[in-house]
């Protein structure tokens, strides 16, 4: 495990965002909350372990989402709706 940290923008680049982006992801009451962030006086930094994990998990629940979509498209067309 590496402690490299995050800044805001670094952070923000790495999620494909604007800045303002990734500040508003860290208060999201959502499962696309960002992880914790590590305070130092005013700045904030994110440990880059957990954005990966974060990035990742987000990646599995797209998956099952959209094969979850998939799977009911089909039950509906074999119904006839």
């Amino acid at each position: 495990m590496s402690d490299v940290l995050l800044n805001v923008e670094q952070t923000a680049k790495r999620l494909g965002c604007a800045t303002a982006g990734a500040l508003r992801a860290r208060y999201r009451r959502t499962p696309e909350r960002l992880p914790p962030a590590i305070r130092v006086g005013r700045r904030l930094y994110w440990s880059r372990d957990d954005i990966e994990v974060w990035i990742d998990a987000l990646k599995i629940e797209e998956r099952a989402r959209i094969e979850r979509d998939a799977e009911f498209r089909r039950r509906m067309a074999e119904m006839g709706l």
